[in-house]
This record gives C-alpha cells, structure tokens and sequence, in this order.
C-alpha cells in the first residue's frame, strides 16, 4: 500500500510538471502567433497522426524546395551568360538556311525517311525469312522426289517403255529361258553338237556348234535338218514347260520335208528314233516323203480313190 501511494504521488508531480510546462509553451506560441483556443488544443491533442513522421517529411520537402531554388538559380545564372555570349545566334537567324530550327526541320524529315525505309527493309526481311523457311521446306520436298525419281529411273531402266514392251520383253526372257533350257534338254538328247543359248535381255536366239570349237552361229545358218531338230527340241521344251503336272506320251509332227535333202533326212530321223528310244514318246509323223514313209512302221495310209467321194484307211 505504501508503494501504491508513493507511486500516486510521483504521478501527479510528474502531471504539475507537465501542465507547467504545457502552459510555457502556450504562452511562447501565442506571443509570436495568434492564440490558439481550447477547441484547436483539443482537436490536436486527439489527432492519431504520427507528428513526428510528418515533421520528418516536412524537413525533406523543405529540403527539397532547397535545392530546386538552388537548381533555379544556377539556370538564371547560365541563361544570362547565354545570353551574353556574343557568338549566340541571333533572332532573324531562326529563318535562314543553317538556322538550328530549318536544321531540325530537315532532320525531322530524314528521320521519317529513314523510319519509312526501316519499316521497308523490316517487310523485306520478314518476307525473306518467309521464303527461307519455304525454301527449307521445299529443298526437303525436292530431295524426297530426286530420291523418288531415282527409283523410278532405275524401274524405267530395267522395265519402262511407254507401250510396255521392254517390261514384257523382260518377262518374256525370263520365261523364254526356262524355255531354252528345257529344249536343251531335249536337245542334248536329239543331237548333241548343238546347244541353244538365249541373248540376254532379249527374245533373240543363237546356236553354239562344239563340233565347231563352241561357235556361236546365227539359227538362220542352220540347214534344213538342223532347223528341224532344233525345232522340235523347243517343241518338246514347251510341252515340259506347259505341262509340268501333265505327261505328254504321244507327238505327231506334220512337217515338210520334200525340201530336205538326204543327209537332213537322216538327220530327223535320227532325231526322231531318239526321241522314242530315250524318252519313251509315241510319235507320229505326217509326210508325204517316200525316204520318210519308208522307215516308218507301222503306217496309217489314207488312200482317195479316184472318181470317187471317199477315201480308205489302211494300217501296213
């Protein structure tokens, strides 16, 4: 309790203290200022605004207006020595040729130029990137069809023709090659002097002769005979090609031999008994050569009897 009293009595001196104070203040105040009433005291001492913020701040505006006057100055200062300078431009100059303001002018004018030309080179260039990248596109398409057209060339080369001939010669060869060496085939067996070769890429054959040191001779050098059994060896190389799951026993030949002299008879029929005697065919042969009938047997003769609409078949 005694510290509680204490504590009051400290309080109230400190208040005295402050209200003597208080009143100093006022009284200074108003010998240089109006005198402030008791409702301004109120309403300031009642303001929750930081005063000592807003003196900070009006130090700085103050300092501020300090050295703006300053900056004032020093501008007044220069401008009179402009002024003063003797090699100022005078007043009438402002409309001559090389006056600062025609100068300026004409820069102005360059300038709108030269942003005009800008804006041009900036087009130009837009559009330029615009090609290039086209231009990459385009390369990339280009490479893609020369790719492209290689590949076809090369087709071309080995097939193309605009009717189609060289593809179907092409496929032609290929088969007429299997064809060639089934009549070689055969013809080993008919004669073996000659073989049949097939010129590549093409539909042309040629005969090697190994009696002859293997000489190539063109079919048309070839004698009556020599075409015969040449002949019938494709015959019979086309009747294997065509009839694979097919077994063709029986041949009938119906050939002119009364061109055929006696070595080209002999010849075929040498030919002939070879190929039923080595390849167990049935043949049979229409002729009218007396050379040919007569080593045949047997032999169906068809005999037409004069004077007469009929004709007898004998079998000898």
């Amino acid at each position: 309790r005694d510290n509680l009293v204490q504590t009051r009595l400290n309080n109230q001196q400190q208040l005295q203290s402050k209200t003597v104070n208080l009143d100093l203040l006022i009284l200074r105040y108003n010998s240089t200022h109006s005198p402030v009433q008791f409702s301004e005291l109120n309403s300031l001492f009642t303001d929750e605004r930081d005063w000592k913020a807003l003196r900070q701040k009006l130090t700085e505006v103050k300092d501020e207006h300090m050295l703006a006057e300053n900056h004032l100055n020093q501008a007044r200062q220069y401008l009179i020595q402009l002024q003063a300078d003797p090699n100022r431009p005078k007043e009438e100059s402002r409309e001559g040729e090389h006056s600062p303001y025609t100068v300026l002018e004409q820069e102005k004018v360059s300038l709108e130029e030269l942003i005009r030309q800008l804006s041009l080179c900036n087009s130009r260039l837009l559009s330029h990137e615009n090609c290039v990248r086209r231009a990459g596109k385009l390369s990339t398409e280009l490479e893609a069809a020369r790719a492209n057209a290689t590949e076809w060339k090369r087709l071309s080369e080995l097939f193309g023709s605009a009717n189609g001939k060289k593809f179907r010669t092409l496929a032609q060869s290929y088969t007429f090659r299997y064809l060639v060496d089934h009549a070689n085939y055969h013809l080993r067996m008919l004669s073996p002097r000659y073989e049949l070769r097939n010129v590549p890429g093409t539909l042309t054959l040629e005969i090697v002769d190994h009696d002859m040191f293997d000489q190539h001779r063109y079919v048309t050098s070839l004698s009556g005979g020599e075409t015969f059994v040449v002949s019938l060896a494709l015959a019979l190389g086309l009747a294997s090609l065509s009839g694979s799951t097919l077994a063709i026993g029986s041949l009938f030949i119906d050939e002119g031999f009364g061109n055929l002299d006696r070595d080209s008879l002999d010849l075929v029929m040498v030919a002939l008994s070879n190929l039923e005697n080595a390849q167990g065919r049935k043949v049979g042969v229409i002729s009218h050569t007396e050379q040919i009938r007569s080593q045949i047997s047997p032999q169906i003769v068809v005999s037409k009897h004069p004077g007469r609409s009929y004709s007898t078949i004998e079998i000898r």
